[in-house]
C-alpha cells in the first residue's frame, strides 16, 4: 500500500519494471494516487502545484482530471473497480504517457491496482461530476480485490498480522464495547 506522492514524485518506471518481473503481485493506493497516474498518464506531468494555482481558486479545477468521475460512475455500473478502470482506460485509449502509467501496466499485466478513496479527500470531489455513491462502490471492488490478495499471502492476512506488520491477530467479539455488523 502507498500513498500518492510515490507516484508524484516519478518512480513509475521502476515500479512498473518490478511489476512486469513478477516481483509485485498488487499496488494498493489512494485516490490522489489515481489522479496522479492519470494525469502522468495523459500529460507526461502531474498537475499538482498548490502554491501556484490555490492564490486564484483554480486548484484542483482542470476538466481533464475531472474525467476520472465519468470514468469512476462508469465502472460503478460495469460492477468494475476504481484502479482497473482508471488502468483500462489509460491503456485502451492509448494515453501518451500510458508507458508510465502504473494503472496501465496493472491493467495490461492483470496485477490488481487498488484505490482506496475516502469522499472529500480528492480535488476530483469539487466537480459536479463526483458521484459518491459510484467512489463508494469502486472503492469497495477494490477493497475486495486488496482483501483476496492478502488472503493468498501465505498463511493468509492473519499470519501477516501475527508476524509483526500489525497488532496481532483480529479481535473476537466486541470492539470498543461495539458488535461488529
Amino acid at each position: 500500500m502507498m500513498g500518492a506522492h510515490v507516484i508524484r514524485s516519478g518512480v513509475q518506471r521502476y515500479l512498473i519494471d518490478l511489476m512486469e518481473k513478477g516481483y509485485i503481485s498488487c499496488i494498493a493506493t489512494n485516490g490522489a494516487g489515481a489522479i496522479h497516474d492519470f494525469e502522468f498518464a495523459l500529460i507526461g506531468a502531474t498537475t499538482e502545484s498548490v502554491a501556484h494555482y490555490i492564490k486564484d481558486g483554480r486548484f484542483g479545477l482542470w476538466r481533464e482530471t475531472g474525467r476520472i468521475n465519468d470514468i469512476v460512475s462508469e465502472a460503478a455500473k460495469e460492477h468494475e473497480g476504481l484502479g482497473e478502470a482508471v488502468g483500462r482506460v489509460i491503456e485502451e485509449e492509448r494515453f501518451p504517457h500510458r508507458d508510465i502509467s502504473v494503472f496501465a501496466a496493472g491493467y495490461r499485466l492483470d496485477i490488481p491496482v487498488t484505490v482506496h478513496a475516502g469522499i472529500g479527500y480528492d480535488i476530483l470531489h469539487e466537480f459536479p461530476n463526483c458521484n459518491g455513491a459510484a467512489y463508494g462502490a469502486t472503492s469497495h471492488t477494490d477493497f475486495l480485490r486488496f482483501a483476496k490478495v492478502l488472503e493468498s499471502l501465505e498463511g493468509g492476512a492473519d499470519e501477516f498480522w501475527q508476524r509483526g506488520h500489525g497488532t496481532g491477530s483480529f479481535p473476537e467479539g466486541p470492539v470498543n464495547g461495539q458488535e461488529c455488523g
